[in-house]
Order: structure tokens, then sequence, then C-alpha cells
């Protein structure tokens, strides 16, 4: 604005230079009266006075001048996009002091929009300011009015907000903005929008507005925790939609009735998920594991939660090279490579609590053992990939990638054991927190979560440190704990982990109302695409080289055990929602590919919890599947610990002495014998070693005790 009116004032000089009678007969003074000097001395001080006017001697209008002339290489110019209109946000509310603005931009009256492809998106420099309610303003404000107010540059291909502050509360304002994306003709075109004396009316929110938001938006969540147990009682009836769609479902029309009622929409955080919800959640399944069928199954749980979520991430990236994405203005552009690691790595991350709740743990012991540990490890490993492509301007080498996996997951075991160490021997030695029910369930709780709040900020894997620290608690704290206080923390834990599904299933359902427009169908199906083909990939390769390596005779899993282990792969959950919203920046910033990511990962997510979750069901009816319990003898008790149960037909090769003994002696493999010469050994240096120094010395009769509802 500053460099328009150096050219006004340049202008003006040479008019008055030129015209040297009729300048000084507009200063008062005859020309014949003064001497030729002095005309040129009061021209001049003319001139540089009307310099002073036009730059108003201000410091703001100087930066505003040099930000301008900066920028005039990205200016739109004539055949650029200016600013046609101005709205009240739609997602933010006014505030106490300051209120919302989005502007729209597009083609000024009688200029096309068109531009060099290569000189990259056109931007746009405005200001907004707001004057006090008048409905007899009978001119829109002058460009001189909004000096002082800097500007904020934008992409014109987006929408984009300014907020106005300094105002004050519970009071009506007459909004208007100004676009100074063409200073550079003659004279300056400066455009305000609304071209209307009234401008947009618009009001700033009282004291009790937020309270009754928040208030809103805590009934909300209540409602949604509620509505999540009340269908859990349906649900076990019909079996048709699990509670977690429920939640999806009621939480959206709770966001869409806020949004009618309060003009808001709830903002997914990132920091609430990852801080308060998941360590609820981890520590329950780290500290109420069922330790044999857990590690039994060890070697499903890491080739699929490691290798195969790594090669669902590397299929998703190579392929997503032929996706592509359609503007506004109807040109279509591929994905870039920034954006698709960012997308290859939240693809990767698959949801385990919908499956898990189809699956019984008691009907069907391996099968959910090998679906809940593949879940914890690619938890784990998504995050990991999410975040070494973070920042990578290209993809990084798959023995880099490995490397860092590896290295996170071993730091983060570290740190866990240390912690869950360190606990076990504090509840140890310090006896007299037997004593008090809630205050060593208090400390036990908390120091757990200290360990995922370190392991968070030194920037390791703190889902996969927690578990390993609830892990050992759960194997040797809780015995230095009172019989009630273990009963009390282990149904706290279950009570928790349940809380923080249902309310993290409704939030989402909740914060989904804020993107759900411009869903991108055909992305959203080739990703889809992908992800059954990747998972399938990873379920052959996993039984692949299980054959190869000779580990067992017979498949510990049958074939129709496996089409659901494949299925359970495929569901995405609010941990690929939460990976996208941490990967792109905040909405102000947000590029439209950055909301297309965002929008088709939602559509994903919201397609899975309704419609293949809905779907599982009935896929393990059509299956046929039978209930595997292991019921084995305790002379089988030691020898099925280190075996693989079952053939393909699904029986139980335990509750068959003759099927047993072919996996007895030489019989058996060498990666079996193996495997149980590793088991052994281990149990030799926990109960030789670890439990005596871990746990405290009266542990097996606390064992046994009747209060104690929880066994090994």
């Amino acid at each position: 604005k500053a460099q328009g009116r150096a050219h006004s004032a340049s202008s003006v000089g040479s008019f008055v230079l030129r015209h040297v009678p009729m300048a000084m007969r507009l200063a008062g003074a005859p020309t014949a009266m003064l001497p030729r000097r002095s005309k040129l001395v009061l021209l001049a001080g003319v001139w540089l006075c009307w310099l002073a006017v036009c730059a108003e001697g201000s410091l703001d209008v100087l930066r505003l001048a040099s930000s301008v002339m900066v920028n005039d290489a990205a200016a739109p110019g004539p055949q650029g996009q200016v600013l046609t209109n101005v709205s009240e946000c739609r997602e933010q509310p006014p505030g106490h002091h300051s209120i919302c603005l989005t502007l729209t931009f597009g083609a000024a009256d009688g200029m096309a929009l068109s531009r060099d492809p290569g000189a990259g998106p056109p931007r746009n420099a405005f200001s907004c300011i707001a004057l006090a309610h008048n409905a007899s303003r009978t001119d829109v404000p002058d460009a001189q009015q909004f000096l002082g107010h800097f500007p904020e540059y934008c992409t014109a291909a987006a929408d984009c907000s300014y907020i106005v502050e300094n105002l004050k509360v519970a009071t009506t304002y007459d909004a208007f903005c100004i676009d100074w994306g063409l200073p550079r003709l003659w004279p300056p075109i400066f455009r305000v929008v609304p071209n209307d004396p009234a401008g947009l009316v618009i009001s700033t929110g009282s004291s009790s507005y937020s309270h009754e938001v928040f208030g809103a938006t805590d009934l909300c969540a209540v409602l949604l925790v509620m509505a999540y147990a009340a269908w859990s009682y349906f649900f076990e009836k019909v079996k048709v939609l699990h509670e977690t769609g429920f939640a999806v479902i009621m939480g959206t029309v709770a966001g869409y009735i806020m949004k009618l009622a309060f003009k808001q929409t709830v903002t997914f955080s990132f920091d609430t998920f990852s801080y308060f919800f998941l360590p609820m959640i981890i520590f329950q399944a780290g500290y109420c594991l069922q330790k044999k069928n857990f590690f039994r199954y060890v070697f499903y749980t890491i080739s699929l939660g490691t290798a195969g979520t790594l090669l669902t991430f590397l299929l998703n990236f190579y392929v997503s090279a032929y996706f592509s994405v359609v503007d506004k203005d109807g040109t279509v552009e591929p994905l870039t490579q920034t954006a698709r690691m960012k997308m290859a790595a939240v693809m990767a991350s698959t949801d385990t609590v919908a499956p898990m709740a189809f699956i019984s743990a008691v009907s069907f012991p391996q099968l959910y053992a090998v679906v809940f540990g593949e879940g914890v490890l690619n938890d784990v490993v998504s995050v990991l990939l999410s975040a070494s492509v973070q920042d990578a301007a290209e993809l990084p080498s798959i023995p880099a990638l490995v490397g860092q996996i590896c290295k996170f997951l071993f730091a983060s075991t570290a740190l866990g054991l240390v912690f869950g160490v360190g606990i076990s021997l504090l509840f140890k030695y310090f006896t007299v927190m037997r004593e008090d029910v809630i205050k060593s369930s208090i400390l036990m709780l908390g120091l757990n979560y200290v360990c995922y709040v370190v392991t968070e900020m030194v920037e390791m894997s703190s889902i996969f440190a927690l578990f390993v620290c609830a892990l050992c608690c759960g194997h040797y704290a809780r015995y230095s704990l009172s019989p009630q206080a273990r009963d009390f923390v282990h149904e706290f834990a279950e009570l928790l982990a349940y809380f923080a599904e249902a309310v993290v299933f409704g939030y989402f359902g909740l914060t989904a109302v804020r993107y759900l427009h411009d869903f991108c169908w055909k992305l959203i199906f080739s990703y889809l695409a992908c992800i059954f083909l990747g998972r399938l990939l990873a379920v052959l390769f996993m039984v692949f080289l299980g054959n190869v390596l000779k580990r067992f005779k017979g498949l510990s899993l049958s074939w129709r055990e496996l089409v659901v282990v494949w299925l359970s792969g495929c569901i995405r959950g609010t941990i690929a929602y939460a990976l996208i919203l941490k990967a792109v920046p905040t909405d102000e910033d947000q590029t439209p590919e950055d909301r297309v990511m965002v929008t088709t990962v939602l559509g994903i997510v919201l397609l899975n919890c309704l419609l293949v979750g809905g779907l599982f069901p009935l896929m393990m009816r059509l299956l046929g599947l039978q209930a595997r319990a292991l019921d084995l003898s305790a002379s089988q008790a030691e020898l099925a610990t280190s075996t693989l149960h079952g053939e393909a037909n699904g029986a139980e090769v335990g509750a068959n002495p003759d099927t047993f003994r072919q996996f007895e002696g030489e019989h058996a493999p060498r990666a079996l014998r193996a495997r149980r010469a590793a088991n052994r050994g281990w149990h030799y240096l926990d109960n030789t070693y670890f439990k005596d120094w871990l746990r405290p010395e009266d542990w097996a009769l606390s064992e046994q005790s009747p209060g104690s509802m929880v066994r090994l």
C-alpha cells in the first residue's frame, strides 16, 4: 500500500512542479510576491509534506511497503485471484475479544484465472478491521482505515481465515476486509469486501457462551459413554453392529447438533488422545496380559506386527505413485512424495479393538492371542514409521527403516524394563505400601504413567515402553500388593481401558464433523484396495516363512482362522486418524493436499468402523469357526506351553496323546526343540533368580490367597 502511495506522492510532486502558479495559489500566496528560490523551497516543502502524509510517518506502513515489495513477485496481478467474499468462520465461534473471518478468493470482474504452473500457487495479502456497528453508515471504509493492521498472506487456491482481536465482549461489529493483492496498477486497486456500507455484521462472544459450549461438550461425552455401555448389551444378543461403530455414529450425530446449536465443532487433540486415553488402554493390555498365549504365538506376533506392517507401508507408498487428486478448479495432480510417505505410514496402522470384541478369548484363545499381540507391535511400528517420514524429503532405505525400528524397540524395551524392575523393587522393599489399598493402587498406576510420559518426552516408543513396564508389574510388582489392592488394580485397569475405548470412539465421531466434506472417493477406495492386498501378502508371507523355517509340522491356525487374521488386519481406527492429524499442519495452515489426506483417512476409518466392523461377525459365521478352548491335562501342560497347538483341521493337538507324541523328542522339528530349550531356560532363570529378586518372600502364599482373583 505504501508503494502505491509513493507512486502517488511522486506524481503529485511532478504535477506541482509543472503547475507552479496553481500550487502557489493553493498555498495562499501570489506568485509575484516570492523570489524564484523561495518558490522552489516552498514547492519542495509542499511535496515533502504530501509524501509524509502519504507515508503517514508510520513504521507499520514502512514494514507494509517492504512486505508488499518483497512479495510483489508472488502477487497475482491482473490475471490472478482477488478477494471476492467474506464470511464468519464456520468452525470457530467468536471469542470474548476477537472475531474470526473466512475469506474466499476468485476471479475478479473481467479477469481470467491463469497463472504459470511453474510459479507456484498465487498468494494474496489482505487485512481486516471491525468497526462499531452503524446501521446508518453510507460508505465502505477507504484504504486509509486499514493502516496499522498487518497483512496476512495465504494461497489464493484455498479459503483463508483472519482473526481481528482487541475487541469488546458481547459487542456487535461491522467487519470489512481489503485485498492488497494489486498494488502494481495505477491507480492502485484495493478491493474492500463486502462492498456494502453495512459490512459483515458479527458479534463477539459473551462470557457465558464458552461455559455453555463446554457444558454441552461434557454432556455429549457422558451420554456417548453411557450409549456405548448400553449398546454392548444389545450387541451381545444380535452381534450386528459393535459398540465402537455405534459410538462413532452417535458421536457424529452429537457433533452435528453442536454445530447447529453453537456454530462450533470439536477439534481432535492428538495430545489429549496420546497422553490421556491411549495410556489407559496400553496399561490394561500389559498388566492383565495372558502371558502364556501371548508368548506361545510370538512368531505370528513378530512376523505380522513388524514385517507385515513394513510390507504394508512399502506397498502403499509405491502403489500410491499412481494415485491422483482433483483440485477445486478441476486439475488432476498426483500426490507428492511427502504426502505418499505420510499416508503409507498412517495406512499401516491397524485397529484391533473391534476385531478383539468379536473374538472370544475363551472360545478362540489362539486367534485372540495372535490378533492382540500383533496389534500391540503394529501400533508401535506404525507410530515409528510415521515419525520417521514426518520431515523426510524422500523415503529412507529399507535397512535404515529396519535399523531405526530396531533401535526404537530396543531402547523402548530397555526403558520399560528399567521402570518395571524399579517399581517392583520399590513395592517389594517398602512394605508400608501393602497396608493401604487406595494409596498403593495410585502409586502403581502413577509410576506406570510416569514411564509413559518420560518415554514420550525422550521421543521413544511410549506405547511399547508402557506395555513392557505394565507387563513386568503384572508379573512381579502385583505380588507385593495386598490381595485387596491386587484385585482393585486389576479391575480398575479394566475399567479405565473400557472407559477410554468408549470415549475415544465417541470423540472420533464428535470431531469427524469438522472434516465431513469433499471426500475423494477414488482415493479412498484405492487405498482400501492397497490395504486389503498388503494384508493378504503379509499373511501369505508369514505362512511361507513359517513353512520354510519348519517351525511346526502343521499350521497352528487353520485357513479359516487365517482369513480372520487377514480381515482383522484390514481395519483402520482411531490410531490412523490421530496420526494423520499429527502429520499435517493446523486447519489454518493446511494446503488442499493436506485436507485431502485428512478426509481420505477419515473416510477409510468411517467405512471400517461401520461396514467392515459390521460384516466381521457375519464373516465369522460364514467361515463356520468352532471354539477351540484349551483343555490339557496336567501331564501335558508343560509340553503344551512350548508347543504350537492345533492342526489345519482345527483339532487340538494336546487333546490327542498319539498326535501329541509326534512333537516329542527327535520327532519334533529343530526350531521347535530350540524354542522348548529357550522356554525351559527362561523358566529356570525366572523361578530361580527373578521371582526371588523382584517378588516378596511370601509371594507364593499371596498367590493362593482367597482374595486374589487374578492367576498367573
